[in-house]
């Protein structure tokens, strides 16, 4: 493990966290490694320090997450891989895009062009007319919830 911050005792069967990518109250973010095929992936993984009802209640919403994205087959909604549950953790593993979120798109570089973001805010839509055709509403659009691929395409979060 490359992040001096994660807790080396952490395990997610064939998948080995390298660093710390983001996080909120309920879930750590952490960048992994499939032994199985070599790939770069994402943890979405239940925050460590959350205990009893409360961590029973981010593993069922992470459980929802995947059963729900499972429904939708569509390039610009990220898909999930597979899905971790042992003893002590449980994570949602999803494909990596190199090009980050849009709101550290922007904060790095700057406010984006029309013809930067024109694309992006089309593959968001064909995101959202696909989820909505699987009978599922996102409700938490947002910059943080698009991520930029490897070839600058927009790919929405399906929470």
């Amino acid at each position: 493990m490359n992040d001096p911050t994660l807790d080396p005792s952490r395990s997610f069967g064939r998948y080995e966290p390298s660093r710390t990518i983001g996080g909120t109250s309920r879930h750590d973010i952490l960048l992994a490694l499939d032994a199985d095929s070599g790939a770069e992936v994402v943890l979405k993984a239940a925050a460590p320090r959350l205990r009893g009802a409360r961590r029973k209640k981010i593993v069922r919403g992470l459980e929802l997450e995947r059963d729900k994205c499972l429904h939708v087959a569509h390039a610009r909604v990220l898909p999930p891989l597979d899905f971790v549950a042992t003893d002590s953790e449980c994570a949602l593993v999803l494909p990596y895009c190199p090009g980050g979120d849009l709101r550290a798109r922007v904060r790095t570089h700057g406010p984006l062009t029309s013809e930067t973001l024109a694309p992006i805010l089309e593959d968001v839509c064909e995101a959202l007319v696909a989820m909505h055709d699987g009978d599922l509403i996102h409700l938490d659009v947002n910059p943080q919830n698009v991520l930029i691929d490897g070839d600058g395409r927009g790919v929405l979060i399906a929470l």
